[in-house]
């Protein structure tokens, strides 16, 4: 790591931490109590945002969360999916132009997110055709390098916690952390993009805009616009479109992680719109892994193991692809701890079942027996956890077990 390069970025993390840390001491005789929850979570986006690099990426992961945050601080923290400030100036503007000939960039974005923002352009000759321009920020990649490097280095430390002896805290940061840069490398993710529209390019329900190859760069991603698409979590969409929307997404994740093993980490609001037709669009090929088979075998047979609450047969894969096991391990008691959870899970509904609750209390029993678990569920666990967040908001009742039973028996 360039030692004077992260300090300084860390001494100007902090610097901004002072500063919404002194606006939350204000507002508290500021405000009432509602009037509080309100600012707080404007001045903590904008904190994320004015920082920039990583912080986003976590503020868009935790405004998706219902469990952790309250709807006034998610509220806020959903501008942090598409609608962050502009930062590409005018002139920038004008040069990428010059890399999309033919076609007039309109201005104003249509979408600014964390890693780029998103222009609509119209085509000089052929009056109806427009394409959708996803520009990279300035400075972001180095931003989020450091970032990346910083966490990596304190994840040393934070992995060295009692409470943290069962979970992979540093190959699961660098798995994280790799998969977060490689969001600003605009050729790995059109590569990325083109697997992802092949893999639904025969599908019904869930559509991928096609990738404009001639206009693609090392800045720029160019794709077919689709207009009139809405948020999945829109209250102007009407909820017999939301509804079925949010089941086929979750489909398609399962798709993802069982047939393809090619998974989508970032199925935030942000990234999963509803065609006028009512189709899935799904957005943004950055934040995607692959999935070695060895890895999708055995969660596709712990997923097993949980829907026909096998504890025995769940605690066996842990303890199997666990990275560390014990001397003294007393298997018996682990496999009847493990039991224990399995069947608690089985027998909750859809409404009750939190995957962030499951995944807490199954390293909970891990540490307790102190056995270190594998970080190759890591990335799965966090597209679940992502789209988990959303899914609770809208239907709460979207039974992820039951939709998963099909594509597990079917990759057996």
């Amino acid at each position: 790591m360039n030692f004077i390069a992260a300090t300084i970025r860390f001494i100007v993390i902090l610097g901004y931490g002072f500063i919404f840390t002194l606006k939350l001491a204000f507002a508290r005789f500021k405000f009432d109590k509602d009037g509080f929850e309100k600012a707080s979570g404007t001045y903590f986006c904008r904190f994320l945002e004015s920082a920039g690099g990583a912080l986003p990426k976590l503020g868009q992961i935790l405004g998706t969360r219902a469990d952790l945050l309250s709807q006034p601080l998610r509220d806020a923290l959903a501008k942090l999916q598409d609608e962050t400030d502009p930062v590409i100036t005018s002139s920038q503007l004008s040069t990428h132009e010059k890399n999309v000939q033919g076609y007039k960039l309109d201005p104003v974005p249509i979408a600014s997110a964390t890693i780029a923002q998103v222009h609509i352009a119209r085509s000089l000759s052929e009056k109806d055709r427009t394409l959708a321009i996803k520009i990279r920020r300035p400075d972001v990649a180095r931003l989020l390098s450091i970032d990346c490097r910083i966490i990596v280095f304190f994840g040393r430390f934070v992995a060295r916690l009692p409470i943290m002896n069962s979970i992979p805290i540093n190959l699961t940061l660098i798995d994280v952390s790799t998969a977060l840069i490689s969001q600003t490398d605009f050729l790995k993710e059109a590569e990325n993009h083109k697997k992802l529209y092949s893999m639904f390019l025969e599908s019904e329900d869930v559509m991928v805009p096609k990738l404009v190859d001639e206009f693609t760069s090392e800045n720029i991603i160019a794709m077919e616009y689709i207009p009139n698409m809405k948020k999945i979590l829109d209250p102007e969409l009407d909820i017999e479109l939301a509804k079925p929307a949010l089941n086929i997404g979750l489909k398609a994740l399962y798709k993802m992680i069982f047939d393809f093993g090619f998974l989508h980490c970032d199925m935030h609001p942000g990234n999963m719109l509803v065609a006028e037709d009512g189709k899935l669009v799904l957005l943004d090929a950055g934040f995607m892994v692959e999935i070695d088979s060895e890895t999708k075998t055995s969660f596709t047979n712990f997923f097993l193991a949980i829907g026909l609450v096998d504890g025995a047969g769940a605690a066996e894969i842990v303890r199997s692809s666990a990275l560390t096991l014990p001397t003294e391990l007393n298997i018996n008691k682990f496999d009847a701890d493990i039991t224990k959870l399995i069947v608690s899970v089985g027998g909750l509904s859809a409404q009750n079942f939190r995957i962030a609750e499951f995944v807490s209390k199954l390293f909970e029993i891990m540490g307790d027996h102190r056995v270190l678990g594998t970080s190759k569920f890591s990335l799965i666990i966090l597209s679940l956890l992502v789209f988990e967040g959303t899914a609770k908001q809208l239907n709460p009742e979207l039974d992820f077990q039951k939709v998963a039973i099909p594509f597990v028996i079917n990759n057996i």
